[in-house]
C-alpha cells in the first residue's frame, strides 16, 4: 500500500513532523487500490484509534487528562473541543472544521482531504476511529462516532455526531 502511494520511505523512517495532506490522500487512495473497501475502512479506523492513543500519550497534556474525569461530560466535551480547535489544522490540513459542543457533539469537516470521492470512506473511517477513541478517553467512555456526508459537488462535507449515554 505504501509502495502504491509512493510513500515506501515512511516504512523505514516514520515521519517525525506533520506530513502534507496530499500524502495522506495518496495513502487512502492506495488503500482502496490494494485492499477490499471494507478492509481499507477497517484498517483506517484502526489507524485512527492508534493516532488517538499516540495523541493521548504524547500530545495532550497529562494535567488536562487528569482533571477531565472530575468534570461532567458536557464540560469535558467543551474543554476538549476548545483545545483541539486551536490545533485543527493538524488533522484537516487546508480544510475547515467546525464544532457544536452539544449532545451529540457535532464535528463538521469540509475541504482539505474531504474530496467527495470514494476515498472519503477511508478518510471517514480514520476520523471516526480517532474521534471516537479520543472522546472515549477524555469525555465519556461510551462515545460512539456516527458519520454522515453532507453537501455535493464543490462543497463536500462530512459530519461526525459523537454520542454517549
Amino acid at each position: 500500500m505504501f509502495a502504491q502511494a509512493g510513500l515506501l520511505h515512511y516504512l523505514g523512517t516514520p515521519p517525525s513532523k506533520m506530513v502534507d495532506e496530499r500524502e495522506v490522500m495518496r495513502l487512502h487512495d492506495a488503500a482502496l487500490a490494494v485492499l477490499a473497501p471494507q478492509e481499507a475502512e477497517d484498517a483506517a479506523f484502526r489507524a485512527g484509534e492508534l493516532t488517538a492513543t499516540y495523541l493521548l500519550a504524547h500530545r495532550i497534556p497529562k494535567p488536562f487528562q487528569r482533571v477531565m474525569p472530575f468534570l461532567p461530560p458536557w464540560l469535558r466535551a467543551r474543554l476538549f473541543l476548545a483545545a483541539i480547535r486551536r490545533h485543527a489544522w493538524t488533522f484537516v490540513g487546508s480544510g475547515t472544521v467546525t464544532f457544536v459542543p452539544s449532545h451529540p457533539v457535532v464535528v463538521s469537516i469540509a475541504g482539505g482531504p474531504v474530496r467527495g470521492t470514494p476515498t472519503d470512506a477511508v478518510l471517514l473511517a480514520y476520523y471516526s476511529g480517532c474521534f471516537q477513541e479520543l472522546f472515549r478517553s477524555l469525555v465519556h467512555r461510551a462515545t460512539q462516532a456516527v458519520v454522515r456526508r453532507e453537501g455535493e459537488g464543490f462543497q463536500p462535507r462530512v459530519v461526525f455526531d459523537l454520542r454517549w449515554r
